[in-house]
Order: C-alpha cells, then sequence, then structure tokens
C-alpha cells in the first residue's frame, strides 16, 4: 500500500509543468502562538549552515531568502526547541504557506515547492514504519528493565523486520523519483552512520547528477570516498595525536600483531556499554598481541578520563577534545559512535565494526 502511495504521488507530481524558476523563496506562516515570539529556520544542508530567525506578531511570520539548491529546513521556537520539537521540510525557491500551532509544530501544514511535495509522499509512506520503531523501541527499555531477555530477543527480530521494510521503501522511493532532493534525503537515511561503500555508491549513481552538486550531495559523495578509503582490505591511515597524558602519539608507531582502532566517547552510551566486550578481548588478547587505541570524541577533558578510569580501558588513548571535529575522525569518516577498525601487521584493515561477542570472535580467529 505505502508504495503505490509513492507511485501514485509521483504520478501527479510528474504531470505538473514548471512555468518558471524562482530566484527566492518566501514563507508565510499562520502559528498559534505568543505574540513576540521568536520562531527560527535553520538548516545544516546548505553551503554554509544557515540559522535565520525572526518574530511572530498576531500569528503570523514571514521569511525570505535565496538557496542555490534545495534543502532540508527546520522551523521551531525556543519553546519547541526546549521540548525537542521541530517541523521539517523540504525548501526550495518557491512560495511557501505554512499553518498549524506552536504546541504541535511537527505536525503543521507545508505547502509550496514540488520538492516539499515529494519529501511529503516520502514521509507519508515511512510514517508507519517509525511509529512501529517507536513502539518496538519502548517495548524494548521496559523489556530491558525487567532484564527479560527472552522478549528482548523477540523485539530485536521485529526491528530488524520492520528495519528492512523501512529500507526497501526508501529504495522503492529512489528508484522512482531520481531526480527529488527527497531522494538525497532517502539514501542519506539508508547510509546511516556506518556507509557500505557498495550499496550506497550505487544508490548515489543511480540519482541525477545534478542532486550531487547539492551540499547534501557533495556530503555523501564525501562519505562515501571515505568509506572506501577505510573499507575491509584498505591500508590504514595514520594520524598525529595526543594521547591521555599530553604525549605525541602517532598510530603507525604502535608495533603489534593487531591493533583496534576504536572511536567512542564518554557521553556516549552505545559506546559505554561496548566497553566490557572491548575490556574483556583486550585482557584475553594483549598478551597474543593485541593493542587498542581508543579515539574520544569528548569535548571535555574531566568526563573523557573518568570514563577511562571507570569503565577500566587500560590501553592507548587519544583525544583533542573537539568532538565530532576530532582529526583523527574526520580522516576515518566517522559521523556515528562506536565504531571500530582491526589492523593487521601489514598496516591493513581486515575488519571493522567489530560488536559485542563478534570482536572476540573475529580476535580468535586472527590470534590462534
Amino acid at each position: 500500500m505505502n508504495r503505490i502511495v509513492i507511485i501514485c504521488c509521483i504520478i501527479s507530481l510528474s504531470a505538473c509543468s514548471k512555468f518558471g524558476q524562482k530566484s527566492t523563496y518566501t514563507i508565510d506562516g499562520n502559528l498559534s502562538a505568543k505574540d513576540s515570539s521568536v520562531i527560527y529556520l535553520k538548516s545544516y544542508q546548505t553551503a554554509e549552515p544557515t540559522l535565520d530567525s525572526t518574530f511572530i506578531v498576531n500569528g503570523k511570520f514571514t521569511f525570505e531568502g535565496k538557496l542555490s539548491a534545495a534543502a532540508q529546513f527546520f522551523l521551531y521556537t525556543k519553546k519547541n526547541e526546549e521540548t525537542n520539537q521541530r517541523l521539517s521540510f523540504v525548501l526550495e525557491n518557491e512560495n511557501y504557506t505554512i499553518n498549524g500551532s506552536e504546541d504541535s509544530i511537527a505536525n503543521a501544514i507545508v505547502v509550496g515547492g514540488k520538492e516539499q511535495a515529494y519529501y511529503v509522499a516520502l514521509r507519508t509512506a515511512l510514517k508507519p514504519i517509525e511509529i512501529q520503531f517507536k513502539e518496538l523501541q519502548k517495548a524494548y527499555y521496559q523489556a530491558a528493565d525487567q532484564k527479560d531477555t527472552a522478549s528482548m530477543t523477540a523485539i530485536d527480530a521485529k526491528w530488524e523486520l520492520q528495519g528492512k521494510i523501512f529500507d526497501s521503501l526508501n529504495n522503492a522511493f529512489i528508484k522512482n523519483n531520481p531526480a527529488a532532493f527527497a531522494s538525497l534525503l532517502a539514501i542519506d537515511e539508508l547510509a546511516g552512520g556506518v556507509i557500505d561503500p557498495a550499496v550506497i555508491g550505487l544508490l548515489l549513481e543511480s540519482v541525477n547528477p545534478k542532486l550531487l552538486e547539492s551540499p547534501l550531495g557533495k556530503n555523501l559523495s564525501d562519505k562515501l570516498l571515505k568509506a572506501k578509503k577505510t573499507a575491509v582490505g584498505q591500508p590504514f591511515i595514520d594520524f598525529n595525536a595526543k594521547d591521555i597524558n599530553k604525549q605525541d602519539f602517532q598510530l603507525s608507531k604502535i608495533k603489534s600483531k593487531y591493533i583496534l582502532l576504536d572511536f567512542w566517547a564518554s557521553w556516549c552510551g552505545p559506546c559505554r556499554a561496548e566497553n566490557p566486550f572491548v575490556v574483556k578481548a583486550y585482557e584475553m588478547y594483549h598478551p597474543k598481541g593485541l593493542a587498542i587505541v581508543s579515539v574520544s570524541l569528548d569535548d571535555n577533558e574531566s568526563d573523557w578520563k573518568a570514563a577511562v578510569a571507570k569503565d577500566h580501558l587500560n590501553w592507548i588513548h587519544v583525544s583533542s577534545l573537539k568532538g565530532f571535529d576530532e582529526p583523527a575522525a574526520k580522516l576515518y569518516g566517522i559521523s556515528a559512535i562506536p565504531q571500530n577498525f582491526l589492523i593487521d601487521s601489514a598496516g591493513t584493515i581486515v575488519a571493522k565494526d567489530l560488536r559485542g561477542d563478534a570482536l572476540a570472535i573475529a580476535l580468535a580467529n586472527c590470534l590462534k
């Protein structure tokens, strides 16, 4: 049914004729909100991060500007920011109207622009799956609190199934709409934090080349290039850094049979959950030739050092304390953590993203 929705929307959109190309955008909004409230318009997908603001007067507001390419924008007030609510839409150089309420801004109605219509078609198709994800996540946390491992395993299986449906809907949309900006957003969704170069490479090749000239298209292409450079079978990328004692460090100077290059942060829950597996692997395989280098994406030195001590991470630690602007993380294309790379003595990446027991299994095969 979802696929039918997508195809029908595309047929109607394709039938529209575009008689003129506007060079600027105008947004006229009607929002039930406190008078003189400030409303913000933000995007990370423009050539430079965009943040504009204006006042809501008598329930109305207006934004005007110019874009070099369509981009995803977010609209929110200070009140919305405090409750983590925002309206997501695709903006291009067209006239837009937005109608809604501050208390439910995420559900405001956006009218204007062909690219926004494509985006609505995509989100409409994905919404039932996203609802399922939220329900499964809530059920998983409840099962985890009760230490109900059987239910947790069953929920994992349901999550995987819904994930496959979610991916298939995104893939169908991209196939049917190769020139739509929303297809780039779908590819970005499929790429996630850990890009599969083979999959994402084919998807980027399938869309209109003009899309790849947009800031998001360039960003995805850059991520793909970095993913290819750090794929299994590729040589490791050397880097210099300061270790936890502020001493100079260079990755290539570590001489060991295998090096696990691990990207993490003290504030990252999944990273901290992985640490016991890494500690166990280190204790078992360090005597056989395993070295670990952990690169922290922290920006607070005290938090970083406290987590290292608390989790008993007794190996090499480096960080520039710049968060995701960590130079080593940029070299390896890290946009989500935890991530890791297993490097052999020849300097070749032999495995990556080893989570849970998969790390010990891989090391058992390498260090027999």
